[in-house]
């Protein structure tokens, strides 16, 4: 059994086995297509000048648009551990702006932070 690849269950492990002199083999195929990298790319490249241009460089400062760069990131370097720390860090805040925005709908108001939403003019309000 000493020519059996034994693959532990880390992310850590980039050495070769010892029991063979490979690399686990679970370990050097990529796990996220290169079309799914891509298509997070092309969004994002999207995204962000629009956001530029409409709202400014200060608006990419608020949770959600921190939460994308870290799973843009995530993707790919293909490390779980950002894209937990961006689903995690982000949970509870959309929550909370999901929430308001259901009260305001219902004629409520929690916390007043999607008001903007319901404003009449949405672009032309903000200075550019």
């Amino acid at each position: 059994m000493t020519n059996t690849i034994t693959c532990k269950l880390s992310s850590q492990l980039t050495e070769p086995s010892q029991a063979s002199g490979k690399a686990c083999p679970a370990l050097r195929r990529h796990k996220i297509p290169l079309v799914v990298k891509l298509a997070c790319t092309a969004f994002m490249a999207v995204l962000v000048p629009v956001y530029w241009t409409q709202y400014g460089p200060t608006n990419f400062l608020y949770f959600c648009d921190i939460a994308l760069f870290l799973t843009l990131a995530a993707v790919w370097m293909e490390n779980s551990l950002l894209a937990s720390m961006a689903a995690v860090g982000i949970i509870l805040p959309q929550m909370l702006w999901c929430a308001d925005f259901a009260a305001h709908l219902a004629g409520f108001k929690v916390t007043g932070m999607t008001d903007y939403m319901f404003e009449a003019c949405l672009s032309g309000c903000y200075p550019q």
